[in-house]
């Protein structure tokens, strides 16, 4: 187990840790270093061994070509003076020399003596057979031959010299080798090995050696030898990337043919235009990666900058034309050759970094198994658990870090701090927690406190952890007497077993009203909002919680008591409702202190809804209140007459309500035409229910001496509501003069509000009084009317909008 670490210590064990890793790191590598001297060590001794068991094999071999030098030599000095004789040569065999290594001057001489043989024998046998022809290749001197050779290149005396032995010695002893090796800054030839002239050298490292300047070129990329085709000589020849680029500026390349063109010939031309554009244009990396060239190279490149379709804000993007990438690729890569030559050493290299992090990983995982199996046995054998030093063994497993003995002395230090605090808290008379912080932070590091100080804070967290356990048994006891269920996820319940605070009969009656809240009212259905602890922002990610707010609550009260109020329940108080049916669905009792203080307002506020409607039901009142003036509606309607609207508004809603549960009943219950026919026929109007009291009767007894202030507000809702239905209909059909002055208005440049404001006071005084006796309208609802449409004010866009969404 592994202990904590504050904050202000991270930076420090970091560095620790950094050190350790570098001390790790060096010591690592000097082992490796040790490790790779002895095995050069052991490989030059074996180079050693091998080299005088080579050197007795050669001895050994020496003696036996000794002899068979000696046979040959006696051989042909037979057959030398065999020839001089035969032809009349002036030639004398060779001296015998000391030196067992032949000169060049002497290997001339023999070839020269061989091809006047062959020469006498072709002459004999043209005088015995005249009709077989007879080469005269060995009659041509090597003085010419070396002049004809020198016109080659390398690659074709390569050739030259495997078609017969007098070729391969004129080839080989050309002056010309020794200055490719010269230019090139090959190595010199050696007298034992493999290259023991200067054209072996240069047929070793032929594929780096530029044919045509004799360059020593790089091993890969486009600065490589690479093959060029030579139309003249009709074969390849090896090029370094200056003399590839002199070549294409005389031969340039062909560009390959676009079948895609073809296809888009039967296209008009404009169409064919765009797609050739799309097709052949290309993004600044699509060219860097393709054509392998860097920032510079593209910024030589003429591009044309357009938008960028992925980030709006970022800086426009460039794009190239693809033929004018692939003429700039090939003047910097030298052709084509050199433009696959790069892309071939890209590939490479990154197969090469795969196959060196693939190998470096499984050296590594490797390392790790044997560090682990190490150290699991170590502690096997000691009989010791590694549970203590887990963050030390990691360490030591994973990066290297440390040692088997700090871990195994690191553990024995550890478990006997375990075992004196296990002795220590259980004498006091406490169990003993492993998982307590305070017992990581006394084991792990043992200078944070003393023994005496952890057996201390040991206690007092045992004392509130049982605390805690008290609490939550009793809040989860006192949730089931009200069938409900604790909820470890919530920050409240949590709070609560973690400080006792709120006390525990708050803490369910708000539990008891918020379940009554998500199960009977809209609040489950409103939305939360976040809250964050910002304390925890220096240690752990911020805390969020989401949860609704008290206006939430208000608001979903509200809307069930007027649903109360506009159901058939008007006149049923929420406390006298029986215990079987509704006892569930009534509100808790705290909320009834809460319900009693906006039941006045709400009923104020469903009595007027329903004035508005039985006021509306009667269109000859509505004219009337049209023609007369607002503040004179206690004429046309009393308030003994307000008390009879309301009850009419009432039962109109309550009719509204059972004829569409009617018809959802028959809808469901109707499954042919026949039977919808038959229920068509027999349907009467519905009666309205019969409650034992009205609604203006329920409404006086719940407010009592406050309901005399119900007129007053009734009628001035209900002049507001004139007002705003008047305002509707109008609105699609003004009437003429409002039409004719609202029009002129809206073409007159020169207006402005004020001047506006002017000429609508004046048309108010002079046209308004005349429109309000042909209308019958009173001139307030006419002035109303004005005021909406003007177009400077926030009102006109309101009842704009409204009238839109009306029509």
């Amino acid at each position: 187990m592994t202990g904590t670490t504050t904050v202000m210590e991270r930076p420090r064990r970091s560095a620790a840790v950094r050190a350790n890793q570098r001390v790790q790191y060096n010591k690592r590598a000097s082992e490796e270093r040790q490790a790779a001297k002895v095995q050069r060590q052991q490989q030059k001794e074996a180079a050693a061994a091998a080299k005088v068991e080579k050197q007795q094999r050669r001895e050994a071999a020496a003696k036996e070509a000794k002899e068979k030098v000696v046979a040959q030599k006696r051989q042909r000095k037979e057959q030398d003076q065999d020839g001089d004789m035969a032809a009349g040569s002036n030639y004398s065999s060779p001296p015998k020399k000391k030196k067992a290594a032949v000169t060049t001057t002497t290997k001339v001489k023999r070839q020269r003596k061989k091809n006047d043989k062959i020469s006498e024998e072709n002459n004999e046998q043209q005088q015995r057979d005249p009709q077989q022809p007879v080469s005269h290749l060995y009659d041509i001197s090597i003085e010419v031959w070396e002049l004809i050779f020198q016109h080659l290149y390398p690659s074709e005396l390569a050739t030259l010299a495997q078609i017969n032995d007098h070729f391969k010695a004129i080839v080989t002893y050309m002056p010309i080798w020794k200055s490719i090796c010269l230019k090139a800054s090959l190595p010199d030839p050696k007298i034992r090995g493999h290259c023991k002239t200067f054209y072996q050298v240069v047929i070793k490292h032929s594929y780096r050696v530029c044919e045509k300047c004799h360059a020593y070129c790089a091993k890969s990329g486009s600065s490589a030898s690479l093959p060029v085709h030579m139309e003249e000589q009709k074969k390849d020849i090896n090029m370094c990337l200056a003399c590839r680029k002199s070549h294409f500026l005389t031969y340039p390349e062909q560009d390959p043919p676009d079948h895609a063109d073809e296809e888009q010939s039967q296209v008009e031309e404009e169409q064919q235009q765009r797609h050739r554009r799309r097709r052949t244009r290309i993004t600044k990396s699509t060219g860097m990666s393709f054509f392998r060239l860097n920032e510079f190279d593209m910024d030589n490149i003429n591009y044309i900058p357009v938008r960028n379709p992925y980030y709006r804000n970022a800086p426009p993007m460039r794009l190239y034309e693809s033929s004018e990438v692939h003429s700039y690729a090939r003047r910097v890569h030298g052709g084509d050759v050199g433009i696959e030559a790069a892309r071939s050493k890209s590939r490479n290299m990154i197969a090469t970094r795969q196959r060196n992090l693939q190998a470096r990983r499984e050296r590594e995982r490797q390392e790790r198994d044997a560090r682990e199996k190490d150290l699991n046995t170590q502690f096997e054998t000691a009989k010791i658990e590694n549970t203590l030093v887990g963050q030390l063994a990691h360490q030591y497993v994973e990066s290297n870090i440390g040692s088997v003995e700090v871990c195994i002395t690191m553990a024995r230090q550890r478990i006997q701090r375990q075992n004196d605090l296990k002795q220590a808290i259980e004498a006091v008379g406490y169990p003993y927690d492993s998982s307590s912080n305070t017992t990581e932070m006394y084991i792990h590091q043992p200078t944070s406190f003393t023994l005496e100080e952890a057996v201390k804070r040991l206690v007092q967290e045992a004392i509130q952890k049982r605390l805690r356990e008290e609490r939550r048994l009793a809040l989860k006891q006192a949730l089931q007497q009200h069938n409900m269920e604790l909820n470890d996820r919530s920050s409240f319940c949590q709070n609560y077993i973690t400080s006792g605070e709120p006390i525990l009969d708050h803490v369910i009656q708000t539990l008891v009203e918020r379940r009554w809240f998500m199960d009977h009212t809209i609040f489950g259905t409103m939305g939360r909002n976040q809250y964050y602890n910002y304390s925890t922002d220096w240690y752990f990610e911020r805390e969020k919680f989401l949860d609704r707010s008290q206006n939430s609550k208000y608001y979903a009260l509200k809307e069930y008591l007027k649903a109360r109020l506009t159901s058939d329940k008007y006149y049923q108080s929420i406390k006298e409702e029986d215990e079987n049916a509704t006892a569930a669905a009534r509100p808790p009792a705290s909320l009834w202190s809460q319900i009693g203080k906006m039941m006045p307002d709400i009923w104020k506020e469903v009595a007027c809804d329903y004035l508005g409607m039985g006021f509306f039901a009667q269109e000859q009142k509505l004219v009337s209140a049209l023609a007369m003036d607002p503040t004179e509606l206690a004429i046309l309607v009393p308030d003994n007459q307000v008390i009879q609207l309301v009850d009419d508004g009432f039962n109109i809603k309550i009719s509204a309500m059972q004829e569409q549960q009617q018809q959802i009943q028959q809808e469901a219950s109707s499954s042919s035409k026949q039977s919808k026919k038959k229920q068509k026929r027999v349907q009467r109007p519905p009666t309205p229910p019969a409650f034992p009291i009205s609604f203006s009767q329920a409404m006086h007894q719940s407010l009592g001496d406050d309901f005399t202030s119900f007129f007053t507000m009734a009628r001035g809702r209900l002049v507001t509501k004139i007002k705003d239905a008047y305002i509707r209909k109008a609105a699609k059909e003004l009437p003429a003069l409002i039409k004719t002055f609202i029009e002129g208005c809206k073409v007159d440049p020169s207006l402005n509000r004020t001047t506006f404001q002017q000429q609508k006071a004046q048309f108010i005084q002079e046209k308004l009084p005349m429109l309000s006796q042909e209308t019958n309208i009173h001139s307030s609802y006419l002035i109303s009317l004005l005021d909406v449409m003007d177009p400077w004010s926030y009102p006109y866009i309101h009842y704009h909008n409204q009238h839109m969404r009306l029509t």
